[in-house]
């Protein structure tokens, strides 16, 4: 028997730690005695430690190489199942009414206004949707159907909109929104009569702090527009993500925006989820406000240890990290590769082409195919897809493959000019800091996670 190339120990306090494995999804209270064990030797084959660790998946009877190889054979059955059910996102138009500080379309700005104002027509969205057949064809299970801009939901755009839905619908998806929410009451009755999976909007502040970062005509702020969309939203029982993008700019003024969501009873209502996202500098063209990404897990969970803001966000926390589903003890899948861009996730934008990636969306070089006037995908495509740990030089035997997926690849082109390079800075703060953190925070609320509960938690070795 060996230990498992995949297990490893998060300390969490001096004489506590996780032993994780990226293979199986195990996470499992030990003490420094088992982590000593794990990394200078075996214990006793008639000890109870031993069966422990064969139990749990750390201690196999695979040499390094066997198991090497199984994670390539398991790596290539799950990518073929995952890339049969795909995520279709429709961009009608690249055209948005705000102007945000950090918006992701700045570089793209640049290509001039009448390359942003295009807008798909009637006959293009036929195009759409015969492409969607075509990769859909016998596919029974479908993935909601995306809308993404610039902002999908303009009043000019009402009855292009309507005609996407209806064709979407009849075909059996369903409709989620990223919109800026500044226009709900006029798109409520189409959002009423079809079935929603949900709507995201995004609220980054107070009024004073969101209308100086998200503005519309005139330097009008958006913010009582938008606390209206949401509460039209939850009181129609549609399901809404409340984003809150965080930078530098505001980081120190979320409490009151937390006190704000709290006084709208939005962190309990069951129809409405606020959550932090981090705004990185190798998205937003040169706003200065930008993280970096190392930066951002620190900061974020310096906003997630005060309780006052730990309270309304905690919901939109969960699933922040594929390692956090082992924490709860639901199902495990090893993390092959980072995001669904290399798997079944596929942008099409007004001008007929076809992204892997939103950070990528309208950029040539990630160009993956189009579909106007037919479907064709391109070489790029399969650089996108291949985009896997088992495919990276430097992942195929690291330790924390398959709790990272090789990092961001739309980082990794900005980094090394090529999305193929790995990016691992991010998953060692992840694992260090935000893990035994989410480990602490579900503890002092009272609760452990399942799969820690007969088998580790109250039986600490």
């Amino acid at each position: 028997m060996k230990i498992s190339r995949y297990s490893f120990p998060l300390k969490i306090d001096e004489d506590q730690y996780l032993l994780v494995n990226s293979r199986t999804g195990a996470v499992d209270l030990v003490d420094r005695e088992v982590v000593e064990l794990v990394q200078h030797g075996l214990p006793p084959p008639d000890s109870p430690i031993y069966e422990f660790l064969i139990e749990r998946g750390h201690l196999i009877d695979l040499s390094p190489e066997e198991e090497l190889n199984y994670m390539e054979e398991f790596c290539g059955r799950l990518h073929q199942r995952f890339s049969q059910t795909r995520t279709h996102i429709i961009i009608p138009t690249y055209t948005c009414n705000l102007r945000c500080t950090y918006c992701w379309e700045q570089l793209l700005h640049t290509r001039g206004k009448e390359w942003i104002a295009r807008t798909l027509s009637y006959e293009e969205i036929d195009l759409f949707f015969a492409a969607v057949d075509e990769l859909d064809d016998r596919n029974s299970e479908k993935k909601p159907l995306i809308y993404f801009g610039g902002e999908p939901l303009l009043p000019e755009n009402r009855e292009l909109i309507a005609y996407i839905m209806k064709e979407g619908s009849r075909r059996g998806y369903t409709h989620y929104f990223v919109t800026n929410g500044t226009h709900i009451p006029q798109y409520l009755s189409l959002l009423c009569n079809h079935r929603i999976h949900g709507v995201q909007i995004t609220l980054d502040g107070t009024q004073e702090v969101h209308d100086a970062r998200r503005k519309g005509p005139g330097n009008k702020g958006s913010f009582q527009d938008i606390v209206e969309g949401i509460e039209i939203l939850s009181s129609h029982e549609i399901m809404t993500h409340i984003r809150v993008n965080v930078d530098k700019s505001n980081i120190d003024c979320l409490e009151p925006l937390a006190a704000f969501l709290k006084a709208q009873g939005w962190h309990t209502n069951p129809y409405t989820i606020p959550y932090l996202a981090s705004v990185f500098n190798y998205g937003c063209g040169t706003y200065a406000k930008a993280y970096r990404r190392e930066e951002s897990i620190t900061h974020l969970l310096s906003l997630w240890g005060r309780d006052r803001i730990w309270e309304v966000f905690k919901r939109g926390v969960a699933g922040f990290h594929a390692l956090e589903s082992a924490l709860r003890d639901e199902v495990w899948s090893p993390q092959f590769y980072n995001c669904r861009a290399h798997s079944n996730q596929l942008f099409f934008d007004p001008h007929g082409n076809i992204y892997p990636c939103w950070e990528a969306v309208g950029e040539d070089e990630h160009c993956v195919g189009h579909f106007i006037p037919s479907l064709e995908f391109n070489e790029n495509s399969n650089v996108w897809r291949q985009r896997m740990v088992m495919n990276i030089k430097e992942c195929g035997e690291c330790t924390y493959a398959f709790v990272c997926g090789g990092g961001c690849a739309y980082h990794a082109y900005m980094l090394h000019g090529t999305v193929s390079a790995p990016v691992c800075q991010p998953t060692r703060q992840v694992l260090e800091e935000y893990i035994p953190f989410c480990y602490r925070r579900f503890l002092n609320e009272g609760w452990v996670p399942p799969g820690m509960g007969q088998n580790t938690a109250q039986r600490t070795y």
